[in-house]
């Protein structure tokens, strides 16, 4: 240490960054010894304490640094969207619009190509491919989360078309009977 300050006492009019490990040397010079005095008293308080049968002969050892997790890149599927599509990923709402490519998790994928809303990307619809501009309605996206729930709940019961064919128009006026066919 004092060779290290006298270097830097020395190079203090060359090299202005010396002043600096100059400094350091002289903080070391008082507070290393005292450092390692009061080390010395640690340490034997502690081997006392182990003779004494009132300490455990080592110390805990310090928990280890906190290491981030690796973050895994989902695996996506690739279709093209004929109808607009919504879906929610992780607690995230996603939505798409018609005629456009999607990238989904496999599982919605699955079920948007299931429920005739996606087809693959070698399909012959695909030409129509990003023919269509704006934002899709939310209201009247197919809900592939409600569609897979759904599925897994089996089959669902329709209920019947009352009338198939309306009777009647209602125009201005009295109402006329109308064919249609």
């Amino acid at each position: 240490m004092k060779r290290l300050a006298a270097f830097a006492e020395w190079a203090q009019p060359f090299v202005p960054e010396a002043e600096g490990v100059l400094n350091y040397t002289i903080a070391s010079r008082s507070q290393i010894p005292e450092a390692l005095t009061l080390l010395q008293k640690l340490i034997g308080y502690h081997a006392q304490s182990v003779m004494a049968g009132t300490a455990p002969p080592s110390l805990k050892r310090v928990a280890a640094p906190f290491v981030e997790p690796v973050k895994t890149v989902p695996v996506l599927t690739t279709v093209f969207a004929i109808k607009s599509i919504k879906w929610t990923v992780d607690g995230n709402a996603r939505i798409t619009q018609r005629f456009k490519d999607v990238q989904m998790p496999p599982a919605f994928a699955k079920a948007a190509l299931d429920n005739n809303v996606a087809v693959r990307l070698d399909d012959p619809r695909c030409k129509d491919r990003n023919s269509v501009g704006g934002n899709p309605e939310p209201l009247h996206a197919f809900d592939l989360n409600q569609a897979m729930s759904d599925k897994s709940a089996g089959p669902r019961l329709v209920e019947p078309i009352r009338a198939s064919t309306p009777q009647f128009v209602e125009t201005i006026g009295p109402p006329k009977r109308v064919s249609m066919s």
